[in-house]
């Protein structure tokens, strides 16, 4: 018979804060995920038969927030793309519009800092949307 065990951890105490963080101060995010997993076997009838079993997890955190590209943003890209990319964006486009509270997105806007631009919104200015 063999068998093993494995377990995974890992949390904010185990990772360093990324580098857009450390330039605007703010803190490492709380995160924790884990895997474990177990698997057994042997024979059942030796040199002829075989039973195994296995399983295994993973959990990962989530935020709640998720970033889709802003009705601008879409114009943009798909003003500035080759005709045979077209469907494809499309398509990815029709997906996150009609996803699940994307109707509720709002712009970034979360203060003033080296990375925001004068309104305050992050990155790609109004370019960039958050759900």
């Amino acid at each position: 018979m063999h068998s093993d065990l494995l377990y995974n951890f890992n949390n904010h105490l185990m990772n360093a804060n990324d580098f857009f963080g450390n330039a605007t101060g703010i803190m490492r995010p709380y995160s924790v995920s884990q895997q474990w997993g177990a698997d057994i076997g042997g024979p059942a009838i030796e040199n002829r038969l075989f039973w195994y079993m296995d399983t295994e997890s993973l959990t990962l955190p989530t935020s709640g927030v998720v970033a889709i590209p802003s009705p601008a943003l879409q114009t943009y890209i798909l003003g500035n793309i080759r005709l045979v990319q077209r469907s494809l964006y499309q398509t990815a486009f029709n997906l996150w519009n009609s996803a699940l509270g994307s109707s509720r997105a709002v712009p970034v806007t979360n203060g003033k800092g080296p990375f925001q631009d004068s309104r305050g919104l992050m990155g790609c200015g109004e370019l960039s949307s958050w759900v």
